[in-house]
């Protein structure tokens, strides 16, 4: 037997999940690739160096569109750093307080660090099909 979640219904489960309180970007320093097993001490966060802080995902800032899959995306968040370093980013992560809520690995990267000016471009998404 095979679960059928309808698109409708896809739509809802985004609004619940992402539009219920805002979250943190954050960006992560370990070589890894996120899996379904991983909890938020999994990844190591970049740490207050070079200027990084978190960025915050703003519940209400999330747009969902609905379809075959449903895709919930976020405006592009950029950060800007000063010199020092280097410090190689992986990828990023969101978390609502202490709970991981989902990772990905950057697909172009991992991006180096070590120049006033460097930036790291993010643009959350997350889907459900």
């Amino acid at each position: 037997m095979t679960l059928v979640v309808a698109n409708v219904s896809e739509d809802y489960m985004l609004q619940l999940i992402l539009k219920g309180a805002d979250a943190s970007l954050c960006l992560f320093t370990n070589d890894l690739t996120p899996a379904e097993t991983d909890a938020l001490n999994t990844f190591i966060e970049m740490g207050n160096v070079q200027d990084y802080a978190p960025k915050t995902l703003t519940a209400s800032a999330w747009g969902i569109v609905q379809g075959s899959p449903s895709l919930a995306s976020y405006a592009e968040q950029v950060y800007t750093f000063a010199a020092g370093g280097p410090t190689i980013c992986f990828g990023y992560f969101v978390k609502r307080g202490s709970n991981l809520m989902f990772g990905e690995r950057f697909t172009n990267g991992p991006y180096i660090v070590q120049n006033a000016g460097d930036q790291i471009k993010v643009s959350p998404h997350f889907s459900l099909e």
